[in-house]
């Protein structure tokens, strides 16, 4: 799931590479202002379809994502175990990336059937800063790069605490020598000698 956006990337950047280096010719700035580009009619529709059938998918899953989210706040609030309210944060920024995302599919639409407007490469250069602006200003991110701001006590916090035992003063583990040391056999121990009789007479005077 990682690896896919790059597989896909470098799929047609490696397919473009290899027909512009046996058709040299068909390199040119007429397509695009501000970069060569490749004249390849149907390369250029199958990243442009592939590109709208990847946005399709990503709004499917936002829209469950939010459905899923919204029942689960429902449901810790009948349960009592939501106390903090709704994360209006959290459903913002999915709205925000969603709306950006539908955006984009509008532009690949228009970038199909005018392969010369501008408008789809000011968008994908922004695509960078847009998902910083949503995901990557969050509390918890913000803290985690700006590393030189945490204070002293946050270090001495994050540390394990240190816990002293009693030194021991004796080994229960036995000896070398305890262990080296023949056990007698049973039949080696001699016989316990019977009890002496009492005698009689003595007690009777």
């Amino acid at each position: 799931m990682l690896t896919s956006p790059y597989i896909a990337q470098f799929s047609f950047s490696i397919a473009a590479l290899i027909f512009s280096l046996e058709h040299p010719e068909k390199v040119t700035r007429q397509l695009r202002f501000l970069y060569c580009a490749l004249d390849h009619p149907r390369l250029s529709l199958a990243n442009s379809f592939f590109t709208l059938f990847m946005c399709i998918g990503i709004i499917v899953l936002e829209v469950h994502l939010g459905i899923v989210a919204y029942r689960n706040h429902c449901g810790l609030r009948k349960a009592g175990k939501c106390s903090s309210g709704l994360d209006f944060a959290f459903y913002l920024r999915v709205l925000i990336f969603g709306a950006y995302v539908a955006f984009g599919m509008i532009v690949n639409i228009v970038s199909i059937f005018r392969p010369g407007s501008v408008v789809p490469d000011i968008y994908a250069a922004t695509a960078g800063t847009a998902v910083f602006l949503v995901f990557g200003t969050q509390r918890d991110v913000l803290n985690t790069w700006c590393f030189w701001r945490r204070g002293p006590k946050e270090d001495e916090d994050s540390r394990p605490s240190q816990v002293s035992f009693p030194r021991r003063t004796g080994s229960p583990v036995p000896s070398d020598s305890s262990l080296t040391k023949p056990v007698r056999d049973v039949e080696d121990v001699p016989p316990l000698l019977p009890p002496k009789p009492r005698n009689t007479k003595a007690a009777e005077v």
